[in-house]
């Protein structure tokens, strides 16, 4: 894994390209190098070439699942490897899984959107979270 990206910026990864080792704290920038840095843009950043019209069927909802339930587990390895090197054992609360995959699906809603609807709904979440915790 050498580059990530979204609608505001890109980022080299200066660890190790091992995507189950690497650490996703792109505000450390001894493992992260921004593009662009130094300013906040104001809105999304525009492609340059329009959309393809379609990008064929959408994958049916078993293979949703099963990859979400690969990415999951593979998250899950890879904290509990990453806690284990410090001494520390790791439970996952299937509860907090499950909230946490609620404010992904909002904030997801909030980039594929960008709309003020799904940016107040995903603050409302997070608002929520904090306060919960």
């Amino acid at each position: 894994l050498e580059l990530i990206f979204n609608n505001t910026n890109i980022w080299a990864n200066a660890q190790i390209p091992n995507p189950a080792k690497v650490r996703f704290d792109l505000d450390n920038i001894d493992a992260w190098h921004p593009f662009i840095s130094g300013w906040k843009l104001d809105e999304p950043i525009k492609p340059f070439y329009p959309p393809r019209a379609t990008l064929g069927p959408p994958p049916q909802p078993d293979r949703c699942k099963a990859m979400e339930d690969t990415i999951k587990k593979e998250v899950q390895a890879g904290m509990t490897a990453a806690r284990s090197e410090l001494g520390l054992q790791t439970e996952f609360d299937e509860k907090l899984v499950e909230v946490l995959r609620k404010g992904l699906e909002k904030l997801e809603g909030v980039y594929a959107k960008w709309t003020d609807p799904s940016k107040r709904e995903f603050d409302a979440w997070k608002a929520n979270l904090i306060a919960a915790t």
